[in-house]
């Protein structure tokens, strides 16, 4: 059967976890680059990211869970930051900043 590209995960731990729940919705995966972190330094980046491949018959299943995974991923990072508002010049700074990074004054909570 043919296998076609459904995702490519930033990670070996992203990956075996993508591979699992997709095996439990009855998804067959195929990763193809999980062991190349060995050539950390020697390879370009993106070479080192692991690809997620499924079959063709089950390509429509596996993107539903992926753009659902994506959209979770999304909202999550959404969730995290969080802001604070200069007082000074009322830009939005990111609450791990202890200063303003537009004027250099600090968080005055």
């Amino acid at each position: 059967m043919s296998k076609t590209l459904i995702y490519i995960a930033e990670n070996y731990a992203e990956a075996h976890m993508i591979q699992a729940n997709l095996n439990d919705i009855g998804i067959n995966v195929l990763l193809s680059g999980e062991h190349l972190t060995s050539a950390l330094g020697e390879l370009p980046a993106h070479i080192l990211f692991t690809r997620i491949y499924v079959e063709q018959k089950d390509y429509f299943n596996a993107k539903k869970y992926i753009d659902q995974y994506k959209q979770a991923q999304k909202n999550s990072v959404k969730k995290e930051l969080s802001y604070w508002k200069c007082f000074n010049c009322n830009e939005l700074i990111p609450e791990n900043f202890t200063n303003c990074w537009q004027c250099n004054k600090e968080n005055k909570q």
